[in-house]
């Protein structure tokens, strides 16, 4: 005997589906709420790991890591120290012109 019918079964299934790839609004709903605790999570993660970085690993692993070329040091310098990093000056050419001297 079965306990489903032909027509059930298959609903059934079909239905189990669409709970499974998410496109019932309950799954909808969970996947939001899961991505954004996600987004959380990864943003916190960054937030350690560039403090490690920055501040707790020691001078010689640092050094080992980011004072090997100067592309990586200046990425070094601009996520842990930003406010040391000075703006580039413009060359001459581009330099905006002297306002004129009263007379």
């Amino acid at each position: 005997m079965t306990i489903f019918k032909r027509g059930a079964l298959a609903s059934a299934i079909l239905l189990g589906a669409l709970a499974l790839s998410g496109c019932t609004p309950a799954m909808q709903a969970y996947k939001a709420a899961a991505l954004d605790r996600g987004a959380a999570a990864y943003d916190a993660l960054l937030v350690d790991n560039e403090n490690v970085m920055c501040r707790v690993a020691s001078a010689g692993s640092v050094a080992r890591r980011y004072w090997i070329s100067t592309a990586m040091f200046d990425a070094w310098m601009t996520i842990c120290y930003p406010q040391l990093i000075t703006p580039p000056t413009l060359p001459l050419s581009v330099q905006p012109p002297e306002p004129p001297a009263d007379e």
